[in-house]
């Protein structure tokens, strides 16, 4: 994984946007209209439980988010409490969240916010 404000290179993909990283391997853009709706009350488009659906068919043994930059990524309660029927580590999305990715062993997911 390569990281620059704004672009996220990871699995050998490049995004502009926030990223999901399927327990596959494989990486997809993160569809903004499932939560866009709550951008005006949040200041951004925050992580919503509409967006993790996903985690319910692929069942990973953790969960990443990374919540950007600064770590100012918004989560709604509804996706906190999907989040919390798993174990997830939370942190800005950096140089650290690399080293953690590289090393995690286990079957994992995870959520790439690029910018804030």
């Amino acid at each position: 994984m390569t990281w620059k404000f704004g672009k996220i290179k990871i699995n050998g993909v490049k995004c502009k946007n926030d990223a999901y990283v399927h327990v596959d391997g494989s990486v997809t853009k993160r569809d903004k209209s499932l939560s866009k709706h709550l951008k005006e009350e949040y200041g951004q488009t925050p992580l919503t439980d509409r967006e993790l659906v996903f985690l319910r068919n692929e069942e990973p043994e953790v969960v990443y988010v990374g919540t950007g930059f600064c770590g100012q990524l918004p989560i709604t309660y509804a996706a906190k409490r999907i989040l919390d029927g798993f174990d997830v580590i939370m942190m800005p999305t950096s140089k650290e969240l690399k080293k953690a990715l590289k090393k995690e062993k286990r079957k994992y997911a995870a959520f790439l916010h690029v910018t804030c």
